[in-house]
């Protein structure tokens, strides 16, 4: 019986929906603020990111005030999560940045 639970589990993460989507813009940094990057698009759209991975914080320290204005090719996703209620709820999460000359 366990092993055809762990069949069934594993068959299940295999073939389960992914529930991260990527996107890619190009936008200003506005600035860092109460844990939020925030970027704004060509569109004037704002974003609001809560998070920049750990390889692109070894590139660009985004709290540092330089780079406020700088235009980016950004590559962030959402990725789902569960609070303390188990409650689930979405972050945008940078992945990738580049800096546009």
């Amino acid at each position: 019986m366990k092993t055809l639970l762990t069949f069934f589990t594993i068959i299940s993460l295999a073939f389960g929906k992914n529930d991260q989507e990527v996107f890619t813009m190009k936008a200003v940094f506005d600035g860092f603020e109460d844990d939020t990057y925030f970027f704004t698009d060509s569109e004037d759209e704002t974003y609001y990111i809560q998070e920049v991975s750990a390889e692109v914080t070894k590139i660009y320290d985004l709290k540092d005030i330089k780079y406020n204005g700088k235009t980016f090719n950004v590559t962030y996703e959402t990725q789902k999560r569960l609070d303390e209620s188990n409650e689930p709820y979405e972050v945008f999460v940078v992945t990738k940045l580049t800096l546009v000359e």
